[in-house]
């Protein structure tokens, strides 16, 4: 089993690590979390080493490769995709633990410059995000540290994270819904599909506020 650590905000990160090393997770992980891990004792594989390709372009890309893309899409349960994967290499990544740059604080500040602005654009953040949740039935998804402790009593007893718990954590992170509107659909699955997949991933503050935010740093409307 692996889990695939990158967090801007590492609140209860090293616990929540801790966890998973303790149920036989490798942790890998790359830049400051894993420097921050590293520094709580936890055993990290770096993320240049399963890619086989080192950070570049002042770590801008890091995790943009077809070993950590394909270990979170390929299928489990598709005979095809688990040969295609052991034929390139990839290992699959059995949970994901992700949040992003404040770009929205980022740009709330009237001191911020374009150059801060377009650091705190983040690319595999999102990526990581979207695949796992693409593929929740396999990869459980984790953005928000407040669901770390309920999820760590999960992962240590027999039954796993069900089925259920996996969906909840896709539409957090895949969804791009707001966390208060988020965690009600999380709690009751039902209110989820009422409100339908459209008009949780275009909620305000989502996806498609970030798209409206980029436009305004970028030209100014």
């Amino acid at each position: 089993m692996r889990a695939l650590l990158s967090a801007y905000d590492r609140s209860g990160l090293v616990e929540f690590a801790q966890v998973l090393a303790n149920a036989g997770f490798e942790l890998i992980s790359t830049g400051g979390t894993a420097n921050e891990l590293k520094s709580a004792g936890l055993e990290i594989t770096e993320v240049a080493n399963v890619t086989g390709a080192p950070e570049i372009l002042d770590g801008r890309v890091k995790t943009l490769h077809p070993r950590i893309h394909g270990g979170l899409l390929g299928k489990r349960s598709n005979p095809a995709h688990i040969e295609e994967m052991k034929q390139q290499g990839i290992e699959g990544i059995d949970v994901v633990v992700n949040n992003l740059y404040p770009f929205q604080q980022t740009i709330a500040n009237p001191n911020a410059t374009l150059d801060d602005a377009l650091e705190n654009i983040d690319i595999g953040g999102p990526a990581m995000t979207r695949a796992a949740a693409k593929n929740f039935p396999d990869v459980v998804i984790i953005v928000d540290p407040s669901d770390y402790e309920r999820i760590s009593e999960m992962i240590v007893s027999d039954a796993g994270v069900s089925q259920d718990e996996r969906r909840g954590l896709a539409a957090l992170g895949g969804g791009e819904i707001p966390r208060r509107r988020a965690t009600a659909e999380h709690r009751d699955p039902g209110r989820q599909r009422q409100n339908g997949r459209g008009r949780a991933a275009m909620a305000p503050g989502g996806l498609a506020g970030g798209l409206l935010s980029w436009r305004r740093v970028l030209v100014g409307v």
